[in-house]
């Protein structure tokens, strides 16, 4: 089991404006080349930088999808051991 924490968050409610949103737009880098850019807008209360806020949920994630990574391939070296 994972546990969130979901009581506090420095990120501004819905009701006080945009908290985080996104936008992806296409960037031309060459005649024959076209590339995506993602814009992040991320409104904080103050408590936190924006910048900070989104460097914390990355590590976040990135330990969260690892265990589950971790998870994954055990049950797979175990499914294959049994074969």
């Amino acid at each position: 089991m994972i546990s969130l924490d979901t009581d506090y968050s420095p990120v501004k409610s819905g009701y006080e404006g945009v908290q985080v949103n996104f936008e992806v737009n296409t960037v031309v880098v060459s005649l024959t080349k076209e590339e995506e850019e993602l814009k992040l807008t991320v409104s904080t209360n103050g408590a936190i930088k924006p910048k900070d806020a989104l460097l914390e949920v990355l590590q976040m994630s990135q330990n969260l999808y690892s265990k589950i990574v971790d998870s994954l391939n055990s049950e797979r070296k175990e499914i294959i051991t049994e074969e």
